[in-house]
This record gives structure tokens, sequence and C-alpha cells, in this order.
């Protein structure tokens, strides 16, 4: 019963050509596991930096909508001087 129990080995046929590795598929193409991480974490910290980079931006532009319509209201009201535009 050991004999028959054992899965089939693959193996392809005699006459079956088996496809070359391409440049893109040789080893020394494919990076090593450790670098694949370094540079998914480099790609994550690069989107990180821009992210915050454009929260910057966004709060700035918040700031000065802020204060155009602070000045607005004011002028509105009447309370500007007339140094301030």
């Amino acid at each position: 019963m050991n004999g028959g129990d054992a899965k089939p080995q693959f193996r392809p046929a005699e006459d079956e050509p088996v496809p070359p590795l391409g440049p893109e598929n040789t080893p020394e193409t494919i990076p090593a596991h450790g670098a694949c991480a370094s540079e998914k974490r480099k790609k994550k910290i690069q989107n990180c930096h821009m992210l915050r980079a454009c929260i910057s931006m966004l709060d700035k532009n918040m700031e000065n909508i802020r204060l155009k319509n602070r000045r607005y209201a004011q002028k509105e009201n009447g309370e500007l001087f007339h140094t301030e535009k």
C-alpha cells in the first residue's frame, strides 16, 4: 500500500519544449526578498512625505480662505480701515 498511495510527480512530456527564461525572469533581475521589501518601504515613505506636503498645502489654503472670508465680512460690516485691502 505504501507505493500506491504516493501522488505522481508532474513531468513534462519528452517532446514538450521547456520555455527558456526570458530576460525579465533571470535570477539576476529578480530582486531578493529583502530588496523588494526595502523598495516597498521606500515607496511607502515617499508616499507619506507627499501626503504630508499635500496636507500642509491644504492647511495653508484653508487658512488663506478663512483670512479672506474674515476680511470680506469686516468689509461688508464697514469695519475695515482705509489702509487695509
